[in-house]
């Protein structure tokens, strides 16, 4: 090979392996520039991150790291269509918050969020999202959210503040959440103007038995509510159907953002006030009524429900069909083909619906396609 030949070669060679270096690199760019894809989960009043268990058990296996005050603590690993599991726990508002709750009660490091305020909420929303910004640069969350989570998910997407922190969100999932409040919660506003041992000790009774303080006796069998809830709560309040909050969180549905994509799941099936269904040997549990345990008054039954029954307002029990709905709140700006819809009508209770996989999974296939399917 003579001198020019030996250089010829040379610069191909060189040549090419600039190419191949360039090629590496792009690839290891675009590699490095895809964006993170996260699932954060946001639960409700009376409840924590474990209410998604069996949910994260069938579809990250377990895997699903907790955000609490926007400190994220494990490293989740991906499921097997590449989805990242955060879910946040709620409640670092409730000590410095000052609220008080009926009877002079106060938060306890674990109040839920149960006496924060919806900004408070939102506020919690916005600090996880930003934590997953800060390990996963790119990344693209939905946020799935049950019961007063998706109230907290709108308060966060309605703030006007952080918009970079918004612009990572791409979808938002509500699950029997009470857009619109509910006439159950009226309740806390009732026992405000009826203080124990004033009267109404009926109504009472039904307030111990559903916090876990009281058993009540159906023949030789005592009852108690497995699942305690203490309608004390200042959150109670705040949820009620005719609450200020509720009123201020709906006037300022215009903010949320018009081009991500959005589902709600709506449960239905259920009178309003059935709170428990597989009591054995006996009926559902209701606090109206004459059935078995504790039933509020005749007159809390008509503060919170006018003249109407309880089957008027079918849904999960705690929440109204119609409540549970945002789409047809006025001026919700979302886009109509952005937007995907599931009702159910097979009497699911409300603690039960973080547990619906399939149904959580057909509305978020339905909203992101191969985001969530990997196919």
């Amino acid at each position: 090979m003579n001198t020019l030949q030996a250089k010829n070669t040379s610069l191909s060679v060189t040549v090419v392996g600039l190419l191949a270096l360039v090629l590496i690199i792009g690839t290891q760019a675009a590699t490095a520039q895809e964006p993170a894809k996260v699932l954060l989960l946001l639960h409700g009043m009376n409840s924590s991150p474990d209410t998604w268990n069996d949910f994260v058990a069938l579809k990250f296996k377990d895997s699903c790291a907790i955000i609490a005050n926007g400190v994220l603590t494990d490293n989740p690993a991906p499921n097997l269509q590449g989805v990242l599991c955060y879910r946040v726990r709620f409640g670092s508002f409730d000590l410095s918050s000052g609220r008080v709750g009926l009877e002079g009660i106060t938060a306890t490091s674990s109040s839920s969020g149960d006496f924060s305020s919806f900004r408070d909420l939102g506020r919690e929303v916005r600090r996880a999202v930003r934590g997953i910004l800060d390990r996963h640069r790119n990344a693209e969350t939905v946020l799935v959210a049950h019961s007063r989570g998706g109230l907290a998910a709108r308060a966060f997407l309605q703030q006007r503040a952080g918009f970079r922190v918004k612009a990572s969100v791409v979808g938002l999932l509500t699950t029997g959440a009470p857009h619109r409040g509910s006439r159950l919660a009226r309740f806390y506003k009732y026992l405000e103007g009826h203080p124990r041992g004033s009267c109404c000790q009926g109504d009472w009774k039904v307030v111990d038995f559903l916090r876990g303080k009281r058993k009540c006796r159906v023949g030789l069998i005592r009852i108690e509510n497995p699942t305690r809830l203490d309608v004390r709560r200042p959150t109670i309040s705040d949820l009620a159907d005719d609450s200020p909050a509720i009123d201020k969180l709906n006037s300022g549905i215009t903010l949320l953002p018009a081009a991500i994509q959005y589902g709600q799941i709506v449960y239905r099936g259920l009178d309003l006030g059935i709170l428990k269904t597989d009591i054995p040997l006996f009926d559902d549990y209701s606090i109206f009524g004459d059935g078995i345990c504790d039933q509020v008054s005749t007159e809390a039954e008509r503060f919170m429900l006018g003249d109407n029954m309880p089957s008027q307002y079918p849904g999960d029990g705690v929440l109204p069909g119609a409540s549970q709905r945002y789409f047809n709140l006025p001026r919700f700006s979302g886009d109509p083909t952005k937007l995907h819809r599931l009702g159910v009508d097979s009497g699911i209770m409300h603690t039960e619906e973080t547990e619906q996989e399939a149904h959580i999974s057909a509305v978020l296939a339905a909203m992101m396609g191969s985001w969530w399917t990997g196919q």
